[in-house]
């Protein structure tokens, strides 16, 4: 039973990790959304990233988001940490990562993820603590993928 399971999840992972994008790719596609003072570290040299409806799936997948939050004890920066290892673990080759950003009101942590729209590589953010992926204005400060 369990080579099986082992079996089909292999099977399920290629179909995620479809899409070959190097790590300049992404850190020149990172610049767009940042000014020259954000720190943007890619910790590996290649990625194997998703489409979006694939990457909708993946910002919905993390159980994350049904935690309680808890000011300074489990807040941002935990959910975006929790996230972003749980994504790993899952789909060890999908280009996401953790930020620091400004925001209208304050600094807040979150995630992003890179994949790919039609013949482009696209960024969006997700918010650990609601499960949505979505663009915004905000300002990203630091940048893990």
């Amino acid at each position: 039973m369990i080579d099986k399971l082992i079996l089909w999840w292999v099977k399920f992972r290629k179909k995620i990790e479809k899409y070959p994008v190097r790590c300049d790719t992404i850190e020149a596609l990172l610049r767009k959304y940042s000014d020259h003072r954000c720190y943007i570290e890619c910790v590996d040299v290649f990625y194997r990233t998703c489409g979006y409806n694939e990457a909708k799936l993946i910002s919905k997948l993390v159980p994350i988001r049904f935690q309680k939050y808890k000011k300074e004890e489990r807040d941002c920066d935990n959910f975006a940490w929790e996230f972003r290892f749980f994504v790993k673990k899952l789909f060890p080759n999908i280009p996401v990562g953790y930020c620091h950003v400004y925001t209208k009101h304050r600094l807040h942590a979150a995630n992003f993820i890179i994949y790919k729209d039609k013949n482009s590589f696209v960024f969006s953010y997700i918010e650990p603590q609601t499960g949505k992926l979505s663009m915004r204005d905000w300002k990203p400060y630091l940048m893990i993928v």
